[in-house]
């Protein structure tokens, strides 16, 4: 409809810019809303914006209300396509359930990535008019905004903010759904132990407020924030990168791209089996070393052969498995590493770092103009680096969520 093709090629590629950059605003704005205010606000606060932005978009008569809009969708979706809304109910789902049960429903929830993906590239087959496609991607929104009236706050939250019968309110409500008895006093001791405690701190007995500077204010959360907010970025920037470099694989566009979400499935399988079983860190460090040989061994078939497409797109899911594994583990492992009271906070900050590797991701495509193979050469480099470094943070397999700083400085000491 804009031409944005041959010279005016690098349009197409700035508004996956630009809707980056309205997710790496999104992630900073929202993920401090979500600690001073509350989970469950904010998931709905977002899905009403990026309902309502999404349909605007599909009605814009020229290329820069388009991309203003395109914005927009970013920065209030920074979820349900790009992280936030997930990012908050994941935060939310970390923290009701327990630590027994934490890996499993922490991928769970980003499974439906991987089933966005797949239904995305079907709805883009059948659907060739990018009005009507982004219509019918926008639309089941609508029903998502009825969690209102269904999702409950993170007790969790609660108990960091002060308000505990509400906390122990939503603990009864949930010990009844699943027939368990709790026995007296089961309550009170567990706002005594996990709320705050006005011995710790003084900080915690004024309430105060938490910050991004909380992330770095101390020396071992300092060196921890810089090594997760790096791999958030190489995550990304791989994950982006070679799902958009899908067309340069040779085949069919949709088929790639649809078998590019299929491979996801496994591989959220294959997580939720090495964290409980090796661990966080292990795990992480494993999968990114596997994404990025898979990119190396991509660059080793020549596109020229067509014979050989079948096995250049093989090796290039394999990077895909490796790092969508790498990048669902990152969620929940970030999720660990912080308290309850900067936790979404710190998801945030991680996602902003990934929004700024997305925003990357389409130009760092277009290198391969200049040589086709210097793009994957990039995520096969950078993937092993973040492997290693993911080897200095520490593992938080079978332990408790922790709800303050001074808990969180200490791990790993």
């Amino acid at each position: 409809q804009w031409d944005l093709v041959c010279d005016r090629k690098w349009m197409s590629r700035l508004n996956q810019a630009i809707f980056m950059m309205g997710v790496m605003s999104g992630a900073v704005v929202f993920g401090n809303l979500a600690d001073r205010f509350g989970r469950r606000k904010i998931f709905i606060v977002c899905m009403v914006g990026e309902c309502l932005s999404g349909i605007v978009n599909a009605f814009l008569p020229n290329y820069g209300a388009w991309l203003f809009f395109r914005f927009l969708v970013g920065f209030t979706s920074n979820g349900t396509i790009s992280h936030f809304i997930i990012r908050s109910a994941h935060s939310t789902v970390m923290e009701i359930v327990g630590a027994t049960r934490r890996t499993i429903c922490g991928i769970f929830v980003q499974m439906w990535f991987a089933g966005g993906i797949m239904l995305l590239s079907l709805l883009a087959y059948f659907i060739r008019d990018w009005q009507m496609l982004q219509l019918a991607m926008t639309l089941p929104s609508v029903i998502v905004i009825g969690y209102w009236w269904f999702l409950p706050e993170s007790p969790r939250w609660l108990l960091a903010q002060g308000q505990n019968e509400e906390a122990a309110e939503l603990v009864s409500k949930y010990a009844e759904k699943n027939g368990v008895q709790l026995e007296p006093g089961f309550i009170s001791e567990s706002i005594e132990l996990h709320g705050p405690k006005a011995t710790k701190s003084e900080d915690q007995h004024s309430h105060r407020s938490y910050s991004l500077l909380d992330l770095v204010r101390t020396p071992n959360l300092r060196k921890r924030t810089l090594n997760v907010c790096f791999n958030w970025f190489v995550n990304s920037l791989v994950y982006y990168g070679l799902s958009l470099n899908t067309s340069n694989l040779g085949g069919d566009d949709y088929i790639n791209s649809f078998i590019s979400g299929a491979v996801e499935l496994p591989a959220y399988v294959v997580t939720v089996i090495l964290m409980e079983r090796i661990g966080r860190q292990k795990t992480l460090s494993g999968s990114m070393v596997v994404g990025g040989i898979g990119c190396f061994c991509t660059v080793a078939v020549p596109l020229s052969r067509k014979d050989l497409i079948p096995v250049r797109t093989t090796l290039a899911m394999l990077g895909k498995f490796g790092i969508s594994i790498s990048f669902s583990v990152i969620y929940n492992y970030t999720a660990e590493l912080y308290p309850t009271v900067i936790r979404s906070v710190a998801v945030g900050v991680g996602s902003m770092s990934a929004r700024v590797a997305g925003i990357i991701a389409p130009f760092a495509i277009m290198i391969g103009d200049l040589w086709s193979p210097l793009p994957l050469l990039i995520f096969g480099v950078m993937s092993l680096v973040a492997g290693a470094l993911a080897l200095l943070l520490p593992d938080t397999m079978g332990k408790p969520l922790m709800q303050t700083i001074e808990e969180a400085e200490q791990l790993g000491k």
